[in-house]
C-alpha cells in the first residue's frame, strides 16, 4: 500500500505490487505472476490429516500474518470478511520465511504462498475451498503520469522477460 501511495504521489515511477481482488485506484498495473496460497499448519495440528479446509474451520486459530498493507494480508482479510468471519492474529511478521518457521515451531497457523511452504513433515499445507486466497504480483505505474526513461527501459525489460 505504501508503494502504491508513492506511485500516485510521484515519489517513484514504477513499483512491483501485490494486488488482490480489488485493484489499486489511479494505477496502471500488469499482472506478472499469480500467487496461490494455502493454509499451513504444524505437524500434529488437529487439521493436519485433512485434505482441505474452509475458513470457518480455522477462524478460531492463532494466526501468523503480515502487517496491514501487504498483499498477503489484504487478501486474507478480504477472504475472512467475505466469509463473515473474524480471526485472531497472534503475531505479524514481514517475511514469509519467518511465518513458515513460526508455523513449523507450533506458534500458530499461517496462510502462505504455495511456493513458500517449507518441504518436509513438520508442516501440512491445506487448500482452502470456500474462498479465494490468490493474489498476484503486478508491475505498476501511476495513471496519466509519464514515466522516466529509466523506468520505461525497466518496463521494456519486464515485458521482454514475460514474452520469453
Amino acid at each position: 500500500a505504501g508503494l502504491a501511495r508513492s506511485l500516485v504521489d510521484g515519489a517513484i515511477d514504477v513499483a512491483f505490487l501485490g494486488v488482490g481482488r480489488r485493484p489499486f485506484p489511479n494505477l496502471e498495473t500488469r499482472m506478472l505472476v499469480p500467487v496461490p496460497q494455502v493454509l499451513v499448519v504444524p505437524a500434529g495440528h488437529r487439521l493436519a490429516e485433512r485434505d482441505s479446509v474452509v475458513l470457518a474451520d480455522v477462524a478460531e486459530e492463532a494466526f501468523i500474518d503480515y502487517p496491514l498493507g501487504y498483499a498477503n494480508r489484504t487478501t486474507n482479510d478480504q477472504a475472512f470478511s467475505a466469509a463473515g468471519l473474524d480471526r485472531h492474529i497472534a503475531m505479524e511478521v514481514a517475511d514469509v520465511t519467518v511465518a513458515a518457521e513460526f508455523v513449523r515451531h507450533g506458534l500458530g497457523v499461517a496462510i502462505l504462498p504455495v511456493r513458500n511452504v517449507p518441504p518436509g513433515p513438520d508442516v501440512t499445507a491445506l487448500p482452502v475451498t470456500d474462498q479465494s486466497l490468490e493474489w498476484a504480483l503486478h508491475v505498476a505505474t501511476a495513471t496519466g503520469r509519464r514515466v522516466s526513461a529509466a523506468a520505461d527501459t525497466l518496463l521494456g525489460m519486464v515485458d521482454g522477460h514475460l514474452e520469453r
